[in-house]
Order: structure tokens, then C-alpha cells, then sequence
């Protein structure tokens, strides 16, 4: 017989991680949707209120401590938390501590606990692509009405885009890997297209990512790799005649892109700004200045005034280090440096390793799918931009998930 609080446990045990990866669907397709906030934030806490209530009720939390990659995210957080506490606008920071690292702690321990079986992992990079898709109509449907009301892509709104089908490039091609047939097929079409809206929005740095993602798909998949091939020899002839036929109806968007990708001024602009950030990361080389973007702004544009004699030109000269790892470096020291990359560097070697014995069962590819999206857009990408770590930190916990189902194959649950 067993008792009514068992009973309820039981419950628990099975309702609230539905409600968890329906949740993190939610947050998951609305990640990079401008509005819907509300939505989103029930997404990210409900599913973590869950989770802790379900450890409180069952008094065991599912989440493997001990795995490196946690504990290197631990200790990055932990950083940012000592780089706010200790600089000059420490109620700031903090703000800024729980709109990032909050979340990116959150959405780790719920994604790398609830995504821990094979089936909810597949399903969940099945989502992503199709969330990929949805992000494609809507970018597309905005290249178009640029192009038809002015002849050009709006490319500092639109560039955004570039990002977006950048992320999600990574789960399409792996659809197209795992499956046969027609909808291996079908799975083609969002690849050629979001390659070509990549090279058509005319971000050079997403280019680079593009390529670097290839490469590490081809290496990988090794023998079979001539299914990328394949796609390319596919995609590539209609992805150059779709873009000379826009450049011929739209000159003003070949123009555009012709400019910005012979440009030297932005980059040599860039170049100077990074050297600007790393002069003013040695006032707190070790700490840092904290995570307040605002405040960070207004110091670069005093120390520019103190090097230059004149404020930087607003809209011409950036304010931000356009560069993920200085902006580190300024906002959290060397130590949140060497820890960000530390947490990259176990994401790669934790990830590679489990997906090199594992390689043959059928969700081995989600691993590379995963590294592939962290290598285009928080290595390559971010070397000329900085940008938020939430999406990274989804991928982290879907490596957390794909790394638990190694350890729970060897006895180890999480706990």
C-alpha cells in the first residue's frame, strides 16, 4: 500500500517534466522573438520552479553535480556575481547578473535534467529546426519587403537575421542527416535557403561561421560525409542564381553588399575599439568592471574623449567591444576570461569525446549539431560581435542532457 504523499510524488514525478520540456519549447521558440516576453519568462521560470519543487518533494535534485561542464558554469557565474559586487554601480551589475547569468544557470540545470533521455534530446533538436524554419518565413518576409519598398535589405535591422539563421543552420542539416528519402529532401529546402539568406544579408563574420560549421559537419560525419556534399553540389547553383537575379532586379543591394565586404574602415574601426577596451580592461584587470553594459558604454565614451580629445560620432564609431571574449575580459577580468573560455573549451572536449563512443547510435549527431552551432556563433561569430549568452547557455544544456545519457548508461544518474 502506499501513502497519499506517495502517490502525489508519483504524480509529480510524471506531470511535472511534461510541463518542464514544454515549457523550455516555449522559451525555446520565442528565444529570439523580439516580443512575447511574458510568454517567454513563463517559459524559462515555470520550468525551473518545477524542477526545484519536484527535487524538494522526491528530496533528490536530477542534475549531475559533478559533470566538468556545470562546473565550469558554476564558476563563471560565480565570477560575473564577484565582478558586480565589486564595481562601481554594483545594484546595476547585479540587475544585469540576473537577466543573463540567472537564466543561463536556470535554463542549464532544467534543459540538462529534463532533456536526460534520448527520445526527449531527438525531439528536442526536431524543435529547433522546425522553430528554424518559422524564423526563416519571418526573415525572409522582411528581406522581401525591404528589397520591394527601397531596393536594398535594411542591413542594421536586418542583420539580425544572419544570426538567427546561423543558429539554426546547424539542427536543419542535422534533420537532413538522420532521415531518408523525402525528408531528407524537404529537410534540403531550409538549408539552401538559410545559406543563401546568410550570404545575402552580407555579414561577413556569419560567412566565416557558415564555413567554419561545414567544416566541422564534413570532418565529423567522415564517411558520410558526402551528404553535405551532396547539398551543396544541390544547393549551391540555385542559392547563386536566386542572389544574381535579386542583384540584378535590386542593383542597390548588390551595391551594398559590395561595399560592406570590400569595407575597411569598419573593420580598421573595429580594430581600434578593441584596442580601446583592452587599455581600459587594465584598470581592473583581474575583477573587472562589472556587467553593466550601460556603464560600460559611458566609460568607453569618456576614455575615448581622454584619447581622442572629441567624443566618439554617434552611429559611426562603436561603443561596444564587438568582440564576445574582450567583452569579458573588461566586464569580469582575466579570470572570467580564462573561465568562459575554460567552459568552451569542456564543452568541445566533453562533447567530442562522448560523441566518438556513441557514434553509432542514432542520437550521437545532436553532440555535433550542438558543438557546430557553439563554434559558428560564440567562437567565429562572436570575434566581431558581442551578444547575449542565453542562447549559448541552451546549447550548453542540451550538452549537459547529451552527456548525461553517457554517465546514466553507466550507472551514474544524476543527483
Amino acid at each position: 500500500m502506499t501513502t497519499k504523499t506517495e502517490d502525489n510524488i508519483c504524480r509529480t514525478g510524471s506531470v511535472f517534466p511534461l510541463i518542464m520540456e514544454y515549457g523550455t519549447y516555449l522559451f525555446a521558440v520565442l528565444m529570439f522573438a523580439g516580443k512575447f516576453g511574458t510568454l517567454r519568462e513563463i517559459g524559462l521560470y515555470l520550468p525551473a520552479f518545477l524542477w526545484l519543487l519536484q527535487g524538494i518533494l522526491e528530496k533528490k535534485m536530477n542534475l549531475e553535480w559533478r559533470e566538468p561542464l556545470f562546473i565550469a558554469l558554476v564558476a563563471l557565474s560565480l565570477s560575473a556575481a564577484v565582478s558586480s559586487f565589486l564595481s562601481t554601480s554594483p545594484s546595476q551589475s547585479l540587475h544585469f547578473f540576473k537577466r543573463e547569468y540567472l537564466k543561463v544557470i536556470l535554463l542549464y540545470v532544467v534543459i540538462s535534467s529534463t532533456f536526460g533521455s534520448r527520445e526527449r534530446l531527438k525531439r528536442f533538436a526536431l524543435l529547433l529546426a522546425v522553430t528554424g524554419i518559422v524564423y526563416l518565413i519571418v526573415g525572409y518576409t522582411r528581406i522581401a519587403t525591404d528589397l520591394l519598398r527601397t531596393g536594398t535589405i535594411h542591413y542594421d535591422e536586418t542583420r539580425y537575421y544572419a544570426t538567427v539563421f546561423l543558429f539554426f543552420f546547424s539542427f536543419f542539416l542535422l534533420q537532413n542527416i538522420s532521415t531518408t528519402k523525402i525528408r531528407r529532401v524537404l529537410w534540403t529546402i531550409p538549408l539552401i535557403v538559410s545559406m543563401a539568406g546568410i550570404l545575402l544579408i552580407g555579414v561577413r563574420g556569419s560567412w566565416l561561421a557558415l564555413f567554419g560549421i561545414l567544416c566541422i559537419w564534413i570532418y565529423f560525419l567522415k564517411e558520410s560525409s558526402k551528404n553535405i556534399f551532396t547539398v551543396l553540389k544541390i544547393g549551391i547553383p540555385p542559392i547563386i542564381t536566386v542572389i544574381i537575379i535579386i542583384f540584378i532586379l535590386f542593383p542597390g543591394q548588390y551595391q551594398l553588399i559590395k561595399e560592406h565586404t570590400v569595407q575597411k574602415v569598419q573593420m580598421s574601426l573595429r580594430v581600434e575599439t578593441w584596442n580601446t577596451f583592452l587599455m581600459m580592461s587594465q584598470e581592473r584587470f583581474f575583477t573587472g568592471h562589472g556587467l553593466d553594459d550601460a556603464a560600460m558604454t559611458e566609460h568607453y565614451r569618456e576614455f575615448y574623449k581622454g584619447l581622442k580629445g572629441a567624443y566618439p560620432v554617434e552611429g559611426f564609431n562603436p561603443t561596444t567591444p564587438h568582440n564576445q571574449f574582450i567583452k569579458i575580459l573588461y566586464q569580469q577580468g582575466m579570470a572570467g576570461l580564462l573561465l568562459y573560455v575554460a567552459l568552451l573549451g569542456m564543452l568541445f572536449w566533453r562533447t567530442i569525446k562522448t560523441f566518438l563512443r556513441d557514434r553509432e547510435r542514432d542520437y550521437a549527431f545532436v553532440g555535433i549539431a550542438v558543438i557546430a552551432a557553439v563554434l559558428g556563433e560564440y567562437v567565429i561569430r562572436c570575434l566581431t560581435e558581442d551578444r547575449s549568452l542565453v542562447p549559448l547557455s541552451l546549447l550548453l544544456g542540451m550538452a549537459g542532457a547529451y552527456l548525461n545519457l553517457r554517465e546514466r548508461s553507466e550507472g551514474r544518474g544524476g543527483g
